[in-house]
């Protein structure tokens, strides 16, 4: 938990629903959100691994794949669907100088 994160909750007026509480509520049901999706992940995984490849579960490229494989399905996908995508996408990291992501992607 962040510094001060668990006194906010008791500082924050959401009655109010101004810019920081609404920032702070959907922050928090995104964070949610995503921890119950990897947590269907990770029980199906277990489940459909063979009993000797259970402890794989527990590694640090395990963790990594899942977390990110479908933010790269989904943007496969997008790119599948509209090619000329592609192109601009690769633009932009050049003119960004992200040469980091740029490699990754491509």
């Amino acid at each position: 938990m962040l510094s001060g994160e668990f006194t906010k909750w008791f500082n924050i007026n959401f009655a109010g629903e101004g810019r920081d509480e609404i920032d702070f509520r959907d922050n928090k049901h995104e964070n949610w959100v995503q921890t119950v999706r990897l947590g269907r992940v990770i029980v199906r995984e277990h489940k459909e691994l063979e009993e000797n490849k259970k402890e794989q579960i527990l590694k640090p490229d395990w963790w990594s794949h899942h977390r990110f494989c479908s933010f790269g399905y989904k943007m496969a996908a997008a790119f599948q669907k509209e090619p000329a995508l592609l192109p601009s996408m690769r633009g932009m990291f050049k003119n960004q100088r992200d040469k980091l992501s740029y490699y990754d992607l491509f």
